[in-house]
Parts: structure tokens; sequence; C-alpha cells
């Protein structure tokens, strides 16, 4: 969410705390004043890495760090530690296996099979991907006192309070005639899903919390998000697997305010 980041913190008030649904590679609060932090992710690697990086920053950042190197640099070593990745189900070597992965696959998508096994394949690169040490040790420092939870965005939301500034960045709906990746934690992310999000967002905004939700510029987004304030941005596309294909895509901010209707 890099390339939205700018056009998103400002939809917000930077004052009460921030809450996060769907945070994602955290780039949104990575970004953000909010001096108090609430993130959720239904991703229990993303969380576990978060966790990590709270409470054992050095451990996770070291064993992430040796993994970046020529040694590993090979189709046959990606597969070998996509295996060890897959056989172990928490902890600090899965979390840093993680990291490995998703900077040495294919365009650093992370996606699950429905038995949820990481199957993104091997990205080719021919020099060792940068380590992202620097972006870590910021995240560390902002992470201290953040509130972390895994699981369905509701819970995030049943939190939301008078003042909150609410961001979620779920699974795009699809458009037709494009490929769609909604199974990013092995559970397809359907619209019952995205009208119960809309719902909550509503019942948030009558609590007085402010909402942000990203999605595709659709007729359906458009329809889903009635009575919300829509801003159009376009945004860089990188998952395609032609570059001549990754242009850029038209995106919408739907925030619902406390004092608006819908």
């Amino acid at each position: 969410k890099g390339g939205v980041v700018d056009r998103v913190l400002p939809l917000v008030a930077r004052e009460g705390r921030r809450v996060e649904a769907c945070v994602g590679a955290g780039s949104l609060f990575s970004a953000s004043e909010h001096a108090e932090l609430v993130l959720n992710d239904s991703n229990a690697d993303l969380m576990t890495i978060y966790t990590a990086l709270q409470h054992e920053p050095v451990a996770l950042i070291t064993e992430a760090k040796a993994l970046f190197s020529g040694e590993y640099l090979s189709k046959a070593s990606f597969y070998g530690l996509r295996e060890e990745f897959n056989a172990l189900r928490h902890g600090l070597r899965r979390a840093a296996l993680f990291i490995y992965l998703n900077r040495h696959g294919f365009n650093g998508l992370y996606r699950y099979s429905s038995v949820g096994r990481f199957n993104v394949p091997w990205g080719k690169p021919t020099v060792t991907p940068h380590f992202p040490e620097s972006e870590l040790w910021a995240a560390a420092a902002r992470l201290k006192g953040a509130t972390l939870s895994c699981g369905d965005f509701e819970a995030a939301f049943a939190q939301a309070r008078c003042g909150d500034a609410v961001v979620c960045d779920p699974p795009y709906l699809s458009i037709e005639g494009k490929a769609s990746f909604t199974k990013y934690d092995g559970n397809e992310f359907g619209i019952q899903d995205h009208e119960r999000l809309v719902a909550l967002a509503r019942e948030s905004r009558a609590r007085g919390a402010t909402v942000a939700i990203c999605n595709h510029d659709t007729p359906q987004a458009r329809s889903l998000y009635a009575g919300s304030e829509i801003t159009e941005i376009l945004v860089a596309r990188s998952i395609s697997a032609s570059a001549m294909l990754r242009k850029p895509a038209s995106e919408i901010i739907a925030v619902f305010r406390p004092n608006s209707q819908g």
C-alpha cells in the first residue's frame, strides 16, 4: 500500500487511536502519526512477525538477515526453505522464513493454498534482494505499545470508539476479465465479507469513528460504499507476470465520517 499512503493519511484525523482491521504489510500504520495503534489481520504469519518485532526484534532481524546471502539465492534453496516454512506451524524461525520468501518469491506476493500451504513460486532474482533491515527496525519502534490481534476484521471494528481512525485495506473486489487474488490466508474473501465490512463501517461511524476503506474503482464497489465520501486515485500495480501489463489501476478510498449519512 505504499503507493496510496499519501492519499489515505490526509483523509483520516491524526487524533485518537489508529485501528487497522486488515493491516497487511503495514505501510499505512508505519507512516501514520497516531500515538495509539490497534492492529489486526487474519494472516497469522504477518501478525507473528509484528509480535516478534514488538517483543524480540533483535532475534527476528538477526535470524532473517542470515537468509539474505548468496548461499540462498537459488531455486533449490527457495523451494527447500519454502518446504521448511510449510512444515513449521509457528515460531521465530517461521517468521524469519516468511520475510525471506516474501522477498525472493514472485513479485512479493503472499498466497496460500486451500489447505494453508504457502505456494508462491520462485521469483528468479538474479541478485540477493534487499534485506529490509531499516524498515524492520522502524516497524519495531512503531509497534511499541501497539495492541495486536489476529483474526477476523469484525473483532477489530468492535474496538472502534468515538474519535478513532479506522482503516481497512481488504482483499479487493474482482475486476471482470482480470485475475484476482483473494485467498491470501487460504480463505476466500467474498462479497458477503465486503458487505459485512461496510455494515461494520457504518456501525463504527455511528459510534463516532471515521472509517476509510480501499478498493478497486468498480460500479460494485461504489454501490457498496453508498453514502461515503469517495476519493479516486491511480495506483501502480506489480502483480502481473508481464511488465507490459502492469499499468496504473483505478482505485477508490471510501470514507465514512460520523457526521455523514448512508
